[in-house]
């Protein structure tokens, strides 16, 4: 059984292994740390945006783009759930009354 201490070590050399090569698991390893990567420092620019506007309007202001922003988020959180792709893979997804009820 590995000691307590060897773990990170362990861990640390098999990542590295894995990221270095052309596998197909190496790949996804990279490119889900880029995406991970991308999205933290999305949400961090995110903040930074948001305290700015919070010292620049009004404080009623700032809640009303809040509600504005929040509800714009859902809306793009609704459509990445995949109804574009359940509209394409039925057989009624050309129907136009099938369209706008998606």
């Amino acid at each position: 059984m590995l000691a307590l201490s060897q773990i990170p070590e362990k861990l640390k050399t098999s990542i590295s292994t894995l990221a270095n090569s052309e596998s197909l698991k190496g790949r996804i390893l990279l490119g889900g740390a880029w995406l991970g990567g991308a999205s933290f420092v999305e949400q961090v620019l995110r903040f930074g945006r948001n305290m700015l506007l919070t010292r620049l309007l009004v404080p009623e202001a700032f809640g009303t783009m809040a509600i504005v922003l929040s509800a714009a988020n859902v809306v793009e959180v609704v459509l990445h759930m995949g109804i574009r792709e359940a509209l394409v893979q039925n057989p009624r997804g050309r129907e136009e009354d099938y369209m706008r009820a998606a």
